[in-house]
C-alpha cells in the first residue's frame, strides 16, 4: 500500500516479527551448520540475499524504478521520482521490531566468531551497504532515521574491517548534503579501529593508497559534528594517525 505493509497487518505485527525471526535465525544457523562454522563468502551471500527478501519488504523503502511494478494507484498518489517509505510515523514502533528481528536473525554469526570473523565483517559490510543504497537519500524521512540509526549504530563496528566498497560507500554519504546521515556515519566511524585496519592491510600498497586519503577526507568533514567531537573519540583517531 502507498503507507507500507503495517497498517494492513497492524494487528499481526509482533507475532509476525517473532516468525520472521526465527526464520532467519533457522536460515543462518542451517548455512552454519552445513558450512561446519565457516561459512564461504558465496555461502554468506546467498544468506545475505534470503534474509534481505524475507525482510525487505517490511523496512527498505520502495526506489522510482521499482515502484513502477506497483499498482497505478500507489503510483499515481507517489512523488514522482522519489522511494517510496516503507512505514508511517505512527508504525514505527512495529518497524522497530521488524528491524530488530532482523539483525537478531544475524547474531549466531557474529557469537560463532566470538564478535570479529570474516562472518561479522561480512554483514556488518552488508549493512552499511544496504543504509547506503536505501536510506542515505534526500528524500528519507525523519521517522525512518529515528528506527534505522539507533539499531544500526548499537552494533559492533570496532570489529569491522572495511574494504575498499566499504570506504566508498562512505565516501558517498559524506558527499551528499544529508546532516543526520553525516552523524550516524560519525557515530560508526569513531568506532572503528582504524590502526587496526591500516594494520592488517598495510602490505597491500593499492589499498592504503586509497584508504589513508579518505580517512582524513571523512575525518575532516564528520569532525563539524558536534556528536562526533563528543567522547574525545575522533581526537584518538587522529592522534593515532600522526
Amino acid at each position: 500500500g502507498l503507507y507500507g505493509l503495517y497498517p494492513k497487518y497492524r494487528c499481526y505485527i509482533k507475532p509476525l516479527s517473532y516468525l520472521f525471526h526465527l526464520l532467519g535465525t533457522q536460515l543462518v544457523v542451517k548455512q552454519l551448520a552445513i558450512d561446519d562454522g565457516m561459512p564461504s563468502v558465496e555461502s554468506l551471500n546467498s544468506l545475505w540475499k534470503q534474509l534481505k527478501t524475507l525482510f525487505n519488504p517490511w523496512i527498505c523503502p520502495i526506489n522510482p524504478v521499482a515502484l513502477q511494478a506497483t499498482a497505478n494507484w500507489i503510483q499515481q498518489l507517489s512523488d514522482q521520482g522519489s522511494s517510496l517509505m516503507p512505514w508511517i510515523p505512527g508504525d514505527s514502533q512495529h518497524a522497530r521490531l521488524m528491524l530488530h528481528s532482523m539483525i537478531s536473525s544475524l547474531q549466531p554469526l557474529m557469537v560463532t566468531e566470538g564478535g570479529a570473523g570474516p562472518c561479522t565483517n561480512h554483514m556488518l559490510s552488508n549493512l552499511l551497504n544496504m543504509y547506503t543504497t536505501y536510506y542515505a537519500m534526500t528524500e528519507t524521512k525523519d521517522h525512518i532515521f529515528g528506527v534505522i540509526h539507533p539499531a544500526l549504530s548499537a552494533l559492533n563496528w570496532k570489529d569491522f574491517l572495511p574494504d575498499l566498497k566499504d570506504i566508498e560507500a562512505m565516501m558517498k554519504i559524506i558527499s551528499k548534503f544529508l546532516p543526520q546521515c553525516h552523524a550516524f556515519l560519525g557515530a560508526i566511524f569513531i568506532q572503528i579501529e582504524w590502526q587496526r585496519v591500516i594494520v592488517a592491510r598495510e602490505s597491500d600498497a593499492e589499498f592504503m593508497r586509497k584508504l589513508m586519503p579518505a580517512i582524513f577526507c571523512l575525518m575532516v568533514k564528520l569532525s563539524n559534528d558536534p556528536s562526533v567531537r563528543q567522547g574525545g573519540r575522533l581526537l584518538k583517531i587522529i592522534t593515532q594517525s600522526e
